[in-house]
């Protein structure tokens, strides 16, 4: 995840204290109105590379993806590991073996064929979702659709019971983690009190995902029947002999992957369904998918969503750091970056960047044409080896709720994106108005399937995996024990 406030721009930094409002206020109004902030991107365009004071802002295609690449002189800042408050975790982490062992573990648990899995699921939450309120005339997208769809994947896949043992509000998890990468994000985290919060959010999300490591692990080492989840997996590979994990690192790569997983396709979805609906060229595009069938609807879908999000980038720019003095090449000359500045790597310029991989090959277009285009060639996952672990997650997520939305007729935005307010960027709601079926139910098209809400919170996967004794642990990911493992059909009962 990239942050809007790191590494800083020194005269950032000088005045985010005392102006703090002034730059939330900002911030509101470049978010909800994309086109001031192209506009601004546009005019840094001008070059690929500048140097501003102690800081270097980097708009061109190439030198974006160039400076992502080259992570022993583009490391993320030291300041961001602060910021995980859960503890260390890959996103916040410059490399050292740890991060190299806990990528790699990361990898092995949400590997890229778990893609369809994820979907599946998806579509069955996303499909109940859309069916509670398909006789109404409006919904909330944040509220109504992709909060419920995160809840039951965190269940579902991750492992993790969406809800905290007897506290009456069943949403205050959900709200935890949106704080912790809040924390992580908004300029609000040099406020003590905002961060006070985040900190009480932090201690609460640790005993949940502790107790439910801890009782992971006792269930595996007694020969109790585990769900197949990441945490499971995880778990299965810390009492590997000679694994370089402990408890410690299962339980902060379990809440680190949870962070994005809400807020921040909150976040990308809302944005998102507001470009769509905007843009008549991607509009068409879901007339197209809507068509088309399996794999293929998919495949449109996702590259709705990848052009949609171009538009309104969920993190304009992504925050590096010079260690020593090295070079970026432009377009006519090569740009020396001197040791100890802070580099500002600006994807929401590079996507729109004549030059630039989106545009250089047949059917490419221009810049200002929205179409689909080349999914590889989006920097919205950023890259080198601190790109998302999560896009193959995040997108059939987004995509099954996207499909079962275009369900509903005439989808109009009746209000805009509004905000927490403790911490100025998590969406709060993004109210759609649609025509509601004639007959005063619910779509043909949509099932009436188990609510996210309902599934207990240890529901599994399909039936149950056995695993092996300690002495012969195998991860589920291996294909010893994939061969055995649940469908991913949800199984459920009230």
């Amino acid at each position: 995840m990239a942050t809007y406030k790191t590494g800083g721009f020194s005269p950032l930094r000088l005045l985010m204290r005392p102006a703090r409002g002034l730059f939330i206020a900002i911030f509101h109004y470049l978010d909800q109105h994309p086109l001031a902030m192209r506009a601004l991107h546009v005019c840094l365009r001008a070059r690929p590379v500048w140097r501003i004071g102690h800081s270097v802002i980097v708009t061109g295609d190439a030198q974006v993806v160039e400076a992502l690449q080259r992570d022993d002189d583009f490391p993320l800042p030291d300041e961001r590991a602060e910021k995980f408050l859960h503890g260390a975790f890959v996103l916040g982490m410059t490399r050292t073996p740890q991060f190299d062992l806990e990528r790699a573990e990361l990898k092995t648990v949400m590997p890229a064929r778990d893609e369809g899995r994820v979907q599946r699921l998806c579509e069955v939450s996303s499909a109940d979702a859309i069916g509670r309120v398909a006789s109404g005339r409006s919904l909330d997208v944040v509220t109504d659709l992709s909060t419920p769809v995160g809840q039951f994947l965190i269940i579902n896949y991750f492992g993790i019971p969406a809800a905290y043992l007897d506290d009456p509000n069943p949403l205050r998890f959900i709200d935890d983690l949106r704080q912790l990468g809040a924390m992580i994000a908004s300029p609000n985290s040099l406020l003590p009190g905002f961060r006070a919060e985040a900190e009480a959010a932090a201690v609460r999300v640790f005993a949940h995902v502790d107790r439910e490591v801890r009782e992971a692990e006792e269930n595996i080492l007694t020969g109790v029947p585990v769900a197949d989840t990441v945490l499971t997996r995880l778990v299965f590979r810390r009492l590997q002999r000679g694994s370089g994990l402990n408890r410690d690192a299962v339980r902060r790569n379990i809440i680190g992957v949870l962070l994005p997983g809400v807020a921040l396709v909150n976040r990308a979805f809302a944005t998102a369904v507001v470009q769509l609906l905007k843009r008549k060229p991607l509009r068409d595009a879901l007339r197209i998918a809507r068509a088309q069938n399996g794999a293929a609807r998919q495949d449109t879908l996702q590259k709705c969503l990848l052009e949609a999000m171009r538009f309104h980038p969920v993190f304009p720019v992504m925050p590096r750091h010079c260690p020593h003095e090295t070079v970026l090449r432009g377009f006519r000359r090569i740009y020396r970056i001197r040791p100890g500045r802070d580099v500002f790597l600006s994807v929401a310029s590079a996507m729109f960047d004549p030059r630039g991989a989106l545009f250089d090959t047949p059917g490419g277009g221009y810049p200002p044409q929205a179409r689909l285009r080349n999914r590889d060639a989006y920097r919205h996952f950023g890259g080198g080896i601190h790109e998302c672990l999560g896009q193959h997650i995040a997108l059939p997520q987004m995509g099954a709720m996207l499909e079962a939305l275009l369900q509903l007729d005439n989808l109009r935005v009746a209000r805009g994106i509004e905000y927490h307010p403790d911490d100025g960027i998590s969406p709060m709601s993004l109210e759609l108005t649609f025509t509601p079926d004639p007959a005063g139910g619910q779509p043909a098209s949509v099932a009436v399937v188990q609510t996210p809400a309902a599934v207990p919170a240890q529901a599994p996967v399909g039936a149950a995996v056995q695993p092996p004794r300690p002495a012969q642990v195998k991860t589920p990911a291996d294909p010893a024990v994939m061969a055995n493992s649940p469908s991913d059909e949800v199984t459920a009962s009230r």
